[in-house]
This record gives structure tokens, C-alpha cells and sequence, in this order.
């Protein structure tokens, strides 16, 4: 199939790597400013109690560990739907009797 295919897999492929690089920038750039907000409370609170500076930390870092994970989670889902989608249009898998002339 790839050999028949070739070009527009390869454009596909352009296609998805381009999008994956800005989902990753622009979804990335709420969890950076997320992470260094909550570092800088961490900091802050160290200066007190080194007990609540852990903790604060240690939410800290699942709360940005989880709202990556919700962020690149669907980045993944729509490139695998993507692929999937493709590779049943490119060997006929999506055709119904309705498609065909």
C-alpha cells in the first residue's frame, strides 16, 4: 500500500508532523506558564515552611503533570484518528455501495 501510495502518505506525513510541532508549541505554552506560576508559589512558600513548600510542590507537579497529559492526550487522538482515517480511504475500507460509481 505505501508503494502505491507513496506521495501522499509523504504528504500526509508533512502535513501531520507540521501540526503535531504547533499543537505541541501552543499546547505546550499553558502548561510552561502553569508550571512556572506554581514553581514560583513553591519558591515563595519555601520561605516559610519547608513541609508546605513539598507538598505545594508535589501538587504542584501533578496538577501541570495532568494538565499536559489532558493537552498532548488529544494531540495523540487526533493524529492516530487521522492515520486511521487515511489508511481506510487509501485501501477502500471506507467505502459503503453508496461510494462506488
Amino acid at each position: 500500500m505505501l508503494r502505491e501510495h507513496f506521495g501522499v502518505v509523504a504528504l500526509l506525513w508533512a502535513v501531520q508532523l507540521l501540526a503535531t510541532i504547533v499543537a505541541t508549541i501552543v499546547g505546550g505554552l499553558p502548561v510552561i506558564a502553569v508550571g512556572f506560576g506554581l514553581q514560583a508559589v513553591v519558591a515563595i512558600t519555601s520561605l516559610v515552611s519547608m513541609l508546605l513548600s513539598i507538598a505545594l510542590g508535589l501538587v504542584a507537579g501533578l496538577s501541570v503533570w495532568i494538565l499536559g497529559a489532558a493537552i498532548f492526550g488529544v494531540v495523540e487522538t487526533y493524529v492516530s484518528t487521522v492515520w486511521t482515517l487515511a489508511y481506510r480511504e487509501l485501501t477502500g475500507l471506507g467505502l459503503t455501495g453508496e461510494n462506488t460509481a
